[in-house]
This record gives structure tokens, C-alpha cells and sequence, in this order.
């Protein structure tokens, strides 16, 4: 199910431009686990030109289209709990019931932000003048690029990706 080695841009798996690739080993015993494509610069670019047309779109689908898929994806996180945390445990070391915690962790970001996302309320601030107001207006920006840390693979995205998807937001990641 998760043996998936290429990069994911624009909603295709894909070799590096490169070719270049990176063995992902068992720290505990060395085992090769996989190869995975290892992008680069020129990656990198394509995924941002990519995000930055799927974004035209994604903005404007409706809190309420937003939250769906958020709910769908924080479900599909606890639907595969185990799995992912058998993974996480083989790749990194991380105790088993740890990665489990950190799945389940990942998946509530999800369904935060599936909630929050239809509440994008402005703000009225008064302003120093009688009878002015300023205005905020929340709008999603662009493509939000995410560079992640190795220690939480699934928490850290979980909780830049899913407050970015929720603003309208298309993401670049890199782990």
C-alpha cells in the first residue's frame, strides 16, 4: 500500500528529473526498506509552477468543498493508523505505539481545520479617526512551501498541510 517511491506532483507520481534516487535503510539493522526518488532543484520548480496553477482552482472551491476533503483525509489517516505506523517505526525507529499516537496526532489537524476552515472571519478594527473602520478579510495567498523536519514525518506536514488546504492554499513539501 505505501510503496510508493516516486515524487507526487500535481497529482502524479513521478521519477526525479534527474533520476537520481536514495535508499531509505532500517536503522536498526540496516535493511534496505526502498529506493526513493531523490528531486531536486528541477523538481522543485516544476511542483511550485504546478502549484501555483492548481492554486487558480483551489481558491476557489467553498469552505464547505475544502472541509470535505480535509475530513477525508484525516478519516483515511485513522482508517490506516496501523499501517503507517508499522512504516514509520520500520523507516525511522520510532516505538511503534509512538508513530500510532502520531498518526492519530496527524489526523486530528485534519479534522480541525475541516471545521475551521468555514469560519474564515474578518476582523473590524477601529481606527484612530471618528467614524473609520479598518477591515481584515482572510484570502487565501498562494502556494505555501514547506520544508519538514525527519523526527515527526507525518505530524509536522499534517499540521502545516492541512491549515494551508484549509486558507485555499496549494503546498510544495519537502520532508
Amino acid at each position: 500500500m505505501f510503496n510508493l517511491t516516486q515524487g507526487y506532483i500535481n497529482g502524479e507520481w513521478r521519477d526525479s528529473i534527474s533520476g537520481d534516487t536514495f535508499e531509505v535503510r532500517n536503522p536498526f539493522n540496516d535493511e534496505l526498506i526502498e529506493t526513493i526518488a531523490d528531486c531536486g532543484i528541477e523538481d522543485a520548480e516544476l511542483a511550485i509552477d504546478e502549484a501555483s496553477k492548481a492554486f487558480k482552482v483551489w481558491r476557489k472551491t467553498t469552505p464547505k468543498v475544502r472541509s470535505g476533503y480535509l475530513r477525508k483525509i484525516g478519516d483515511l489517516l485513522l482508517e490506516h493508523k496501523d499501517a503507517l505506523a508499522a512504516l514509520m517505526t520500520k523507516e525511522q525507529g520510532k516505538p511503534l505505539q509512538e508513530a500510532a499516537g502520531e498518526v492519530a496526532f496527524s489526523a486530528g489537524f485534519f479534522h480541525f481545520f475541516s471545521e475551521e476552515c468555514k469560519r474564515p472571519d474578518g476582523e473590524m478594527i477601529p481606527a484612530a479617526a471618528a467614524g473609520k473602520q479598518f477591515m481584515t478579510l482572510r484570502e487565501p495567498l498562494g502556494v505555501a512551501a514547506m520544508v519538514l523536519p525527519w523526527n515527526f514525518p507525518i505530524g509536522m506536514p499534517a499540521r502545516k498541510v492541512a491549515a494551508a488546504l484549509a486558507a485555499g492554499c496549494t503546498c510544495v513539501v519537502k520532508p
